[in-house]
């Protein structure tokens, strides 16, 4: 599980960020950053549960649409131009997916060497982190206009509720005598 592989990595960074929190003096500082690499390490996790959950809203719409596109062929509609976005949707969708899975199970961690370096390494890693965070918020946008795309090009075909009604006319003889 992505989870579990992610709170074993977390615990060992932990372990080896304290170890090398020793070459620091000031209590204050080692607090301080054993509270940013924390914070960071649990908005990461919280992101990512986040972006999870918004993508399988995102690929719910999909099925919904995909449901609208099979009533539209049922219904004799071209949808070859429907069909070509939800294959570039889906794999939009896959991409995000991935992303967010190796987001995950990145650990964020400082090599602590002296006192003089910890504010620019704190400051590097909140900054790699925003990096990262930035990217994968494109990602799972892009796979939500893929989405947004797919539902416009499905709502310019006409008709698709409409169901294809053949007339059959009444074909009885009357007999009169």
């Amino acid at each position: 599980n992505i989870k579990e592989q992610a709170k074993l990595k977390i615990d060992e960074m932990k372990t080896n960020f304290k170890a090398s929190l020793k070459n620091i003096k000031d209590e204050n500082k080692k607090t301080s950053a054993e509270k940013i690499v924390s914070i960071i390490q649990d908005l990461n996790t919280k992101t990512t549960d986040n972006l999870s959950n918004k993508t399988d809203k995102i690929e719910n719409v999909l099925i919904g649409i995909e449901s609208r596109i099979s009533k539209a062929q049922i219904n004799g509609l071209d949808v070859s131009l429907v069909n070509i976005e939800v294959e570039k949707s889906k794999t939009a969708i896959a991409q995000a997916r991935s992303a967010i899975s190796a987001q995950a199970l990145k650990v964020y961690t400082v090599n602590i060497t002296s006192e003089a370096t910890l504010k620019s390494d704190m400051k590097t890693l909140r900054d790699t982190f925003q990096k990262d965070m930035k990217a994968l918020n494109a990602v799972v946008k892009l796979a939500h206009e893929s989405v947004k795309n797919t539902a416009t090009t499905l709502a310019k075909i006409p008709k698709i509720d409409e169901a294809v009604t053949t007339k059959v006319e009444d074909n009885k003889t009357t007999n009169n005598n």
